[in-house]
């Protein structure tokens, strides 16, 4: 199941919910490793599930950057306090992606990925973009070496990956890519060669998905509200303040004077 949430302060969320029957095996006492007992003979295989989007952004305009900022932890010393001598500070390090690539998300979520456009500013001189956030269970492809998804599914092996935009990149995957693990139909690792992407026109290849851990309670159906998985992207220095205060649709509040009588 799939919600596309569209916030009151312009920002998108993605999500993916999955539900239905449960593809099992035969239960084998020795082979437990590869999946829990679920049912008195059927066994729970371990599988993931990954579903990959495309996200075409243009903000104002097709000449787009990603912008990617690190939090890196530097030793620093400050004259206001001297009696801590060197200790430790988080600052950031801002680059811009110069080429088109695949990539997971920083660990511990020590970065920040936008999609801006290196021309336009906002009124304190920020560059106006969308950043794009994981959300709880972003995961990718755990076999990259399986002779199963040898090259018929690269575009599940990485969390994102950033392209430059051609009409004739439209699909990730194709339908005939399962039967084909050696020579797939749509090879995606084809789209990366190398093309320059600052201030191009861009597309950002995002993967939501989870590990399926099987249990009991899969039968008969898997339960979709164990499984969400969003992703959000939210705007980042397009406006001077959040877009959510001049709405219309806020409450207003106003202090009553009650008047009590006597009796």
């Amino acid at each position: 199941m799939f919600d596309y949430g569209f916030h009151m302060d312009g920002s998108l969320e993605v999500s993916v919910r999955a539900s239905g029957y449960l593809q099992s095996s035969f239960y084998y006492p020795t082979q437990g490793k590869w999946g829990p007992r679920i049912q008195q003979a059927t066994q729970g295989s371990l599988h993931d599930h990954i579903i990959t989007f495309k996200g075409d952004f243009d903000i104002l305009g097709t000449g787009n950057s990603l912008q990617v900022s690190e939090l890196k932890v530097v030793n620093q010393s400050q004259p206001w306090f001297p009696e801590l001598g060197v200790f430790e500070q988080m600052e950031m390090d801002v680059s811009i992606m110069q080429e088109e690539k695949q990539f997971n998300w920083a660990p511990n979520n020590r970065a920040m990925y936008v999609v801006l456009n290196p021309n336009a500013t906002n009124a304190w001189g920020e560059l106006r973009g969308y950043r794009i956030v994981p959300g709880r269970s972003d995961n990718h492809l755990s076999t990259l070496g399986s002779p199963w998804s040898l090259k018929n599914s690269e575009f599940a092996k990485t969390h994102l990956a950033v392209s430059r935009q051609h009409d004739t990149e439209v699909f990730a995957n194709s339908v005939q890519n399962a039967n084909l693990p050696s020579a797939p139909q749509q090879d995606f690792t084809k789209f990366f060669d190398g093309e320059d992407i600052e201030n191009e026109d861009l597309v950002v290849w995002f993967n939501l998905g989870m590990h399926h851990f099987t249990r009991s309670e899969d039968v008969p159906v898997c339960v979709s509200i164990t499984s969400p998985v969003p992703l959000l992207t939210i705007f980042r220095s397009l406006s001077t303040r959040k877009l959510t205060v001049a709405s219309c649709l806020l409450p207003r509040t106003s202090s009553i004077e009650h008047k009590m009588g006597t009796c």
